[in-house]
């Protein structure tokens, strides 16, 4: 009996024995896969969220360059224009603190500036610089200064306006790099001067140089810097207004300049000891090397359901448990694909559509079962086709990732044809064996539709509403080289009015903005043709374009915009012709423009109106060149 009681004894011993190890092995895989999982859902979120980032920063080195060209436009830029066009630019651009034009002030012609700020209703104005105990005091004498002289919005940067970034080593040494390379460059970490409070922000400098032209070396860029167009930036607003719509609860980001092991080094929260997973990248911050660290909870939906699995002793209990956590995670992320706002596309490698998310089918206006076993070109205008195509091909022959991770900007079409410009990222991912790829798309209509609005107001002047600087140079390239094809004569009249600095020494700035508006409109009314084109050249000059017109019609445009000035009977009582405000017009036409260059003709016609104006003003030359 006793030998009995002893086996039996063993034989249970052997089944709880067995049944643990069934429980510790089931407990462990379960667990791991789990784990596994949120690790997969955790890359996917990381991975979304660093695209995001870098379009936006994308997207800034664009705003960056786009004010530059304001300046690059004009000879001359007002405070009035540089607060429209930035104030443009930050209302549709979240995270941004500030953009400032910073210009190149020798120290003989501070005086100059000083007088300008001014007369733009800022007596105070003066170029400061901080102490080390955090005091503004003026900026020491040196050769040449760097002053925030333009700003938007002035409300809450009060503080820097005026502040000479020449004075802080931080930002000297980036401006320093940002002319000689001739592109746009980060500082390090700094403490913004209009802040009360310790924000890690940065500043980004883009070099904005004399004349039309790149120079080709670093010798020409510090001869002819202009000043600097700038960025200014709390990176904690930068980093969270792009994330806040899209990064995961659980999820937080940490980023540095350094060691991490230096809390001065952050420049974004710090590392959290207790967050399990973890994503490391290096972000290349316009010349600064930020180190991007991503950690999350390892945790999520059914925290216990390995305990519960570590009960079940049965296989088919284990293997029932297993079904279930794998529907389960399908479930997660077909609810995630069916309600994202970006069209979610995934094909194989032949680039047959395999799924087309509802977002997609609204984005396109197909439904699902009309594209899927179709190929993608389905969705794209027959000369992106190839295009596609052959990148693809190259991908899966050389390894060549040029469309894979990365944001490319191209053309959809619709189902009625419609074609939109979309914004498109490529993954690829294994299953089965099969090489399976993911397309996120966004409609990028709007954004496209800004970008188009900042240029048009980048080539219109902010004073007479007419076209600028910047558009005439546009158009006089595309008139001389339609004349040149066409064997067709090209005219141009540059104007000036005459006496303008004594007019506004008699009414003052403020009526002689209001004399330029008149004078704008006055100029229209005579150029009857769409093709002709008129300009503000700068300050007083205006400047007409006359395509396919002889010299002899061209003189005759000059007289009537001539007179029709005459007749708008604008007072000045401060000319030396007459009380009424007149003006002076030079007028060249080239008949052959082959192997000649536009600057030919520009110089012929100021030299034209220079003998206009030696002859007592007030009238027409012309010059046949």
């Amino acid at each position: 009996m006793n030998i009995l009681l002893n086996n039996f004894q063993k034989q249970t011993l052997w089944i709880l024995l067995v049944a643990i190890l069934l429980s510790m092995v089931s407990f462990q895989v379960t667990k791991l896969r789990q784990e596994e999982k949120w690790k997969i859902d955790f890359d996917h979120h990381v991975e979304k969220a660093s695209l995001a980032l870098r379009g936006r920063l994308e997207v800034n080195r664009q705003i960056l360059h786009l004010l530059r060209s304001l300046f690059y436009a004009s000879k001359h830029v007002d405070r009035d224009e540089f607060k429209i066009f930035a104030s443009q630019i930050i209302k549709s651009n979240g995270g941004i603190r500030a953009l400032e034009w910073v210009p190149r002030v020798k120290a003989e012609h501070y005086f100059k500036y000083k007088q300008q700020a001014i007369r733009d209703g800022f007596p105070q104005f003066e170029t400061r610089e901080k102490t080390a105990d955090g005091n503004f005091v003026t900026a020491a004498s040196r050769p040449e200064y760097f002053p925030v002289f333009y700003i938007e919005p002035m409300r809450g940067n009060e503080k820097a306006f005026g502040f000479d970034m020449a004075s802080d080593p931080t930002r000297f040494e980036s401006m320093v790099t940002a002319r000689d390379k001739a592109e746009a460059v980060a500082t390090k970490k700094v403490h913004l001067v209009q802040d009360e409070e310790e924000h890690a922000g940065v500043l980004i400098f883009l070099p904005v140089y004399e004349g039309n032209n790149l120079p080709k070396d670093p010798g020409g860029r510090r001869v002819r810097l202009k000043g600097f167009v700038l960025g200014v930036y709390r990176v904690g607003d930068l980093v969270e207004n792009v994330l806040a719509p899209i990064i995961r609860p659980d999820m937080e980001l940490a980023i540095f300049q350094g060691d991490e092991d230096n809390p001065e080094d952050f420049l974004f929260k710090t590392l959290s000891p207790e967050r399990k997973l973890e994503s490391r990248e290096v972000l290349n911050f316009f010349g600064q090397d930020w180190q991007l660290v991503w950690q999350g909870d390892a945790s999520g939906p059914n925290q216990y359901f390995p305990h519960l699995i570590a009960g079940m002793v049965l296989v088919f209990g284990f293997l029932f448990a297993i079904a279930f956590e794998l529907n389960f995670s399908r479930l997660q992320v077909k609810t995630l694909v069916e309600n994202t706002v970006d069209g979610i596309i995934t094909m194989d490698q032949n680039s047959i559509i395999r799924s087309f998310n509802p977002a997609a089918e609204k984005m396109f206006g197909y439904k699902e079962e009309e594209v899927v076993g179709r190929k993608v070109g389905l969705l794209m205008p027959v000369e992106f086709v190839n295009r596609y195509g052959d990148g693809l091909e190259r991908y899966l022959k050389t390894g060549d990732k040029r469309i894979i991770g990365t944001l490319v900007e191209i053309i959809g079409r619709k189902k009625n044809g419609q074609e939109f410009p979309i914004e498109i990222g490529v993954a690829e991912f294994k299953r089965m064996g099969n090489r399976i790829f993911t397309g996120t798309i966004r409609d990028i209509t709007d954004r496209k539709k800004l970008e188009n609005e900042l240029e048009a107001l980048s080539q219109t002047d902010g004073l007479t509403g007419i076209d600028n600087r910047r558009s005439f140079d546009i158009n006089i390239e595309k008139e001389w080289n339609r004349a040149s094809r066409n064997q067709e004569p090209l005219s141009l009249i540059l104007m000036d009015i005459d006496y303008f600095k004594k007019y506004n020494d008699t009414y003052g700035h403020v009526e002689g903005d209001e004399c330029l508006k008149k004078v704008a409109a006055g100029l229209g009314s005579s150029l009857n043709r769409a093709s002709d084109f008129l300009g503000r050249y700068g300050g007083e000059e205006f400047v007409a374009i006359l395509p396919g017109i002889a010299s002899e019609k061209a003189l005759e445009i000059a007289e009537n915009i001539r007179k029709t000035l005459i007749n708008l009977k604008i007072e000045h009582a401060s000319s030396d012709i007459g009380d009424h405000l007149t003006i002076s017009l030079g007028v060249a036409t080239i008949i052959n423009t082959k192997d000649r260059k536009i600057e030919v003709l520009v110089k012929a016609a100021d030299k034209a109106l220079y003998e206009a104006k030696q002859k007592g003003r007030n009238q027409s030359v012309a010059v046949l060149i």
